[in-house]
């Protein structure tokens, strides 16, 4: 992006809903919410040493975070896709995911993992 789009925040969201909106359309307050917080992320709130992380999203996984160095993608999943699911309730399960996450690199080395599922934070997946 040049100018000033180019110090926007850029999240590559491949979900089919996630396709160019027609005017009068809008992101669902849920996700760009959840999004802001995550561009927002200190890599060192998760325990990682990387200088910078990436958001993205997916149709099979939701939001992912992402370290280009040491190399490693953790999956998210959605938020608050239920009416009845809270703000309140959708900020805690993002704090149980990153506390998970920081979790396992106190654990691991960094570079030894390379896909987090963190989806359920009481129940973490990881491979090397």
């Amino acid at each position: 992006l040049d100018g000033e789009l180019a110090r926007l925040p850029v999240v590559s969201d491949a979900r089919p809903p996630a396709r160019i909106p027609r005017a009068g359309e809008t992101l669902p307050a849920a996700d760009v919410r959840i999004a802001d917080r995550l561009l927002d992320l200190d890599p060192n709130v998760v325990g990682s040493r990387a200088r910078r992380l990436t958001v993205s999203g997916d149709s099979v996984y939701g939001f992912l975070l992402e370290s280009p160095s040491p190399p490693w993608r953790a999956a998210l999943g959605f938020y608050q896709l239920d009416p009845a699911d809270s703000v309140a309730a959708a900020d805690a399960r993002l704090e149980q995911q990153l506390a998970a996450i920081r979790t396992l690199f106190a654990q691991r080395q960094e570079w030894a993992v390379s896909w987090l599922d963190v989806r359920n934070p009481g129940k973490v997946y990881w491979a090397p």
